[in-house]
C-alpha cells in the first residue's frame, strides 16, 4: 500500500503499473483460493489494504488534478503509434535489442505454472490497455517499470531453452549457457565503450557550456542564486554540473540568507520572460516580467 502511494506520488503515470500489480496478486490469491481453503489471510485484509491504497492514490490524484492534466498536455505524444511502441519496447530491453524478446516469448509460454503465466498477463496487459487508452504520455523512460518483470521472463525463457537443449545433448547444453552469458555480460560493455566518449568530446557543447557555468557561479558570492529553465537535452548535464553549488546556495537561503538576485540560465534566444512558469490554474499564465530581466552574460 505505502510503495503504491509513493511510487504514484513520485510519477502519476505509475498509477497504470498499480493497477498491473493489483492484477497479478488478485489473479494469483483467486488461483489460491481454488487450489487450497486452508491457511489463508482473511479476505477482509486483501479488501482493507486495496481500498486503502486505492482511494491515497486516486485522492493524490485528485487533489494535484489541474497540475497533472497540464503536465500530461504538454508531455503526450498524440495518437498511438508503432515507432513510439518500438522506442519504447527497445527502451526496456536495452542494449541486448529487441530481439531478445524471442526469450520473453519462449518464457511466457514455458512450463511455468498457469497462474503465474496468467498473473504477467495481468501485470502487462492492465497497463497496456490503460496506455493504449489515454495515449503514451512522456519519454520511453517513463515505462521502466516494465523491464524487471521483461527480464523475468527473458530469464526463465533462457533457462527453459537450456533444459531443452540438456534434453538433446549435453554438450549444446553447456554451449548455449556458455555463448547466452558472453552475450548478456559483454553487450552493456560494447554499449558503454561507445556511449560514453561520445559524451565526453570536447565538441560536446553542452559539457562545454556547462563547465564555463560552473567556472562562473563558482566565483559568484552566495546571495546570487541560479536558476536553470527549460534547457532541453543540456538540462541534466547542467544539473550534474551545477547541482552542488545550486544546492548551497539554496541551504543558505533555507536558514535565512538573503538573495539580491536570480541568475535565469536559458537557451540562447529564449530569455526568462518568454517561459511560462508553472500553472497553478489552468486560465492563468504566469511569466516573468521583461522589465525586471537584464542580460547579464551570453555563453554562447
Amino acid at each position: 500500500m505505502a510503495s503504491a502511494t509513493c511510487i504514484v506520488i513520485t510519477l502519476p503515470s505509475n498509477i497504470v503499473f498499480v493497477a498491473g500489480a493489483a492484477g497479478f496478486c488478485w489473479v494469483l490469491k483467486i488461483f489460491k483460493n481454488s487450489e487450497n481453503l486452508k491457511g489463508q489471510v482473511p479476505r477482509s485484509f486483501f479488501l482493507t489494504s486495496y481500498a486503502l491504497s486505492f482511494f491515497l492514490t486516486v485522492g493524490y490524484l485528485l487533489i494535484n488534478y489541474a497540475d497533472i492534466k497540464a503536465s500530461a498536455d504538454a508531455y503526450n505524444r498524440g495518437d498511438i503509434q508503432w515507432e513510439h511502441l518500438q522506442q519504447i519496447a527497445g527502451f526496456l530491453v536495452s542494449p541486448w535489442g529487441l530481439w531478445l524478446y524471442i526469450f520473453f516469448i519462449i518464457g511466457f509460454f514455458s512450463e511455468i505454472k498457469k497462474q503465474i503465466r496468467y498473473g504477467f498477463l495481468a501485470l502487462f496487459s492492465i497497463p497496456i490497455a490503460f496506455t493504449l487508452a489515454s495515449g503514451i504520455v512522456g519519454f520511453a523512460r517513463v515505462y521502466i517499470y516494465f523491464s524487471p518483470f521483461v527480464f523475468m521472463l527473458v530469464s526463465i525463457g533462457i533457462f527453459a531453452l537450456y533444459e531443452k537443449f540438456k534434453a538433446l545433448n549435453k554438450n549444446l547444453a553447456y554451449a548455449f549457457s556458455g555463448f547466452s552469458l558472453l552475450w548478456v555480460l559483454s553487450q552493456p560493455f560494447l554499449a558503454l565503450s561507445t556511449y560514453y566518449p561520445e559524451r565526453v568530446q570536447g565538441e560536446n557543447g553542452y559539457m562545454v557550456d556547462a563547465t564555463q557555468l560552473r567556472e562562473y557561479f563558482d566565483n559568484k558570492p552566495f546571495n546570487i542564486l541560479p536558476v536553470i529553465m527549460n534547457a532541453a537535452p543540456g538540462r541534466s548535464i547542467l544539473n550534474h554540473y551545477l547541482g552542488e553549488n545550486i544546492w548551497e546556495r539554496i541551504k543558505l537561503f533555507a536558514v535565512g540568507k538573503q538573495v539580491e538576485n536570480f541568475l535565469f540560465i536559458t537557451q540562447k534566444g529564449m530569455p526568462p520572460n518568454k517561459y511560462n512558469l508553472h500553472q497553478v490554474f489552468e486560465e492563468v499564465k504566469v511569466r516573468i516580467p521583461e522589465k525586471t530581466i537584464r542580460l547579464n552574460r551570453n555563453f554562447w
